[in-house]
């Protein structure tokens, strides 16, 4: 075992804000998201739009986040509403204002808009240094102020705290849980299966479990080369580290958004068999990303592309191509992407698209090149430039490709979301 003393011993607060989408919708109107069946979908107008958020009772019907609207079950007991975006985000910002009365900002990472971590370790001593009185008053004031209930995983540092919250605070009747170093081995070594321990995905624990590791208890025992030699330095120490409940980051230097890449994903709402309207969503989708990327005065040098195919049949492709130049115009990576989809794409109905632009540098930082056209170049980046400040100033539908405005186009109605879903 480590030496504890040695190892961080903060107070530090995981919260999750319990079904967050569809407490704010029953709070809204007047019911009790810990009694009724609600759902909120991304449109109750289209039989298959996903289901975004339950409440706990209609989870027990085995309704879940990856459900669409047509499989829930016919029952007048289940209530089906919108999501109101514009409302979420309200809500939430309000419970973040009540987190920057116990924290200063540089202590509050906000890591989702219903999950967050709170460093209380400068100002615990002002609201009675106890950890379970302090998250007991945050709890009471979220929901006095909002209806909307918190689950809160108290540790000695982020990943403990999280885990605790995951793993027991969720499922517990306060909804709050205190885990110290002494929860090592007789809580966190009995987590089963690993991927519900945060920082293990399937891939992960299906290459732990080929090294016959099906414990965090397991993985403690493993020596740490045998790890590093499996998943390289990076994550073989932090596996290492895990299995004993360390983790020595700070909120402070840890959760700095790093912009190394632009993504921008879709589910449809029904297959695309047709390659022609596959093309019209990967332009509408580049379209996007590409005025993000000028938003950040950035060019890409890598462009990914990820197709997922119906889910009868399964499968998919993610592959990536490196252009010669970095750039920020959506034909350029259009022209890449399409490199990518005649490559690779098998022809199956889609489900998924994804578009990922990487390598980010500076968009003053492009060289010039002797085989290429630069004045033609400089003028098209004007030009995407003043379509941008156009669409700043007027909103993104207000300048648009044709294509938007023909059968299958999706960004018109897109434009006008947040987050994908209804403001």
């Amino acid at each position: 075992m480590f030496d504890y003393s040695k190892c961080m011993n903060r107070m530090i607060f995981c919260i999750d804000l319990c079904a967050f989408f569809a407490s704010c919708a029953c709070v809204m109107r007047g019911l009790d998201p810990l009694k009724v069946k609600l759902a909120v979908v991304g449109d109750v107008n289209r039989k298959g739009s996903i289901v975004l958020a339950c409440t706990p009772e209609l989870k027990k019907l085995g309704i879940s986040t990856a459900t669409r609207l047509y499989e829930i079950p016919k029952d007048p007991s289940i209530i089906i509403v919108n999501a109101t975006m514009g409302r979420f985000v309200e809500i939430s910002n309000q419970i973040t204002e009540i987190y920057t009365k116990y924290v200063a900002l540089e202590d509050l990472h906000v890591f989702s808009i219903d999950e967050c971590f709170l460093d209380m370790e400068q100002t615990a001593h002002l609201f009675g240094r106890d950890p379970i009185v302090i998250a007991e008053r945050i709890q009471k004031e979220i929901y006095d102020t909002t209806g909307i209930t918190a689950s809160i995983g108290i540790g000695p540092n982020l990943f403990l705290s999280k885990v605790a919250l995951d793993v027991e605070s969720k499922h517990s009747r306060s909804r709050i849980v205190l885990w110290t170093y002494e929860d090592v081995p007789k809580k966190l070594w009995n987590i089963k299966p690993l991927k519900d321990v945060c920082g293990i995905g399937s891939a992960t624990q299906d290459a732990l479990h080929g090294m016959g590791l099906f414990s965090l208890q397991d993985v403690a025992n493993t020596p740490k080369e045998r790890l590093i030699k499996r998943f390289g330095k990076v994550k073989g120490e932090e596996l290492h580290r895990f299995s004993f409940g360390i983790d020595e980051s700070r909120i402070a230097n840890k959760y700095i958004p790093k912009s190394t890449s632009i993504t921008k994903g879709q589910i449809l709402l029904e297959d695309c068999y047709s390659l022609n309207k596959l093309k019209l969503l990967i332009l509408e989708q580049i379209e996007e990303t590409c005025f993000r990327l000028r938003s950040m005065d950035k060019c890409c040098r890598t462009v990914e592309l990820a197709i997922g195919y119906s889910k009868y049949i399964g499968g998919g492709f993610k592959r990536a191509i490196t252009l010669d130049q970095p750039t920020c115009l959506t034909e350029d990576v259009y022209e890449a992407s399409l490199q990518l989809l005649r490559r690779f794409h098998s022809g199956h109905p889609v489900r998924q698209i994804h578009i990922t632009l990487k390598n980010l540098t500076r968009d003053d930082a492009i060289q010039m090149s002797l085989f290429e056209d630069t004045s033609r170049k400089d003028t098209q980046r004007k030009l995407a430039k003043t379509m941008d400040s156009i669409r700043n100033r007027y909103g993104k539908n207000s300048i648009m490709r044709g294509i938007s405005y023909i059968q299958g186009a999706t960004q018109r109605e897109r434009n006008n979301k947040i987050g994908g879903h209804k403001a």
